[in-house]
């Protein structure tokens, strides 16, 4: 596994409608609503519609990791938040600002950024000009998948390419085809990246959706130092 500033500031009107956004969605109160709740869990729902390689064994908790994929034990799975010792992993302290700035993201300035015991949740903005993008949103938590499925929040009529265990959701129904998040569970909590893209740019779902693996699966190919 393989794992600017200024396009925030387009001229357009619709472009400072949505940095209006990135900022009203960075605050502290204002950040997306937890997708968690407390309703019992289903049965596993159908894998995402996704073209996905062999799993990798070599992911699961790599005695020497060279990823952060590693590190988090990815393709293992499992996670449980109760157990003495569990510690969720931090995309947001974890990962560097220079790791972030060689993906193409920086943070957004003046943020308040969340760090609860079961939640983490920053925003990032591009590092360099791609009109495409607007923001980003890296978050880790307790979640499990089947609890979305519940809520009626997979995505699973999208088809793009990801790495086993991928799976691809949204923070509301009505969500529309600018906005699109990935995730995969982890030994240290379920981690996610959602991509946010310019609305004055025509773009579809599947597209979104692209990119928003692309970047998962890119952030879980950094090398672990930052963890350590």
């Amino acid at each position: 596994m393989r794992l600017s500033e200024s396009v925030v500031y387009t001229t357009t009107a619709m472009s400072s409608i949505v940095l209006c956004c990135v900022l009203f969605l960075s605050g502290s109160a204002a950040v997306p609503p937890s997708l968690i709740d407390e309703q019992p869990t289903a049965a596993s729902p159908d894998p995402i519609d996704a073209e996905t390689p062999a799993p990798d064994d070599t992911t699961t908790m790599a005695a020497n990791p060279t990823t952060l994929g590693e590190a988090l034990g990815v393709g293992d799975g499992t996670f449980d938040p109760t157990v003495d010792g569990f510690h969720l992993f931090d995309p947001c302290a974890e990962i560097t600002t220079e790791q972030w700035e060689k993906l193409g993201w920086k943070p957004l300035p003046g943020q308040q950024v969340r760090s609860d015991a079961d939640r983490k949740f920053c925003t990032f903005i591009p590092a360099t000009d791609r009109p495409e993008w607007v923001t980003g949103f890296a978050e880790s938590d307790v979640l499990d998948q089947r609890q979305l499925d519940q809520q009626g929040l997979l995505i699973t009529d999208v088809k793009v390419t990801a790495p086993d265990g991928f799976y691809l959701y949204k923070f509301s129904k009505d969500e529309n085809e600018f906005f699109c998040s990935a995730a995969v569970a982890t030994s240290r909590g379920r981690v996610s990246f959602t991509f946010g893209a310019n609305p004055d740019i025509p773009t579809e779902k599947k597209r979104t959706c692209q990119v928003a693996a692309d970047m998962l699966r890119d952030i879980l190919e950094l090398p672990p130092a930052a963890t350590q």
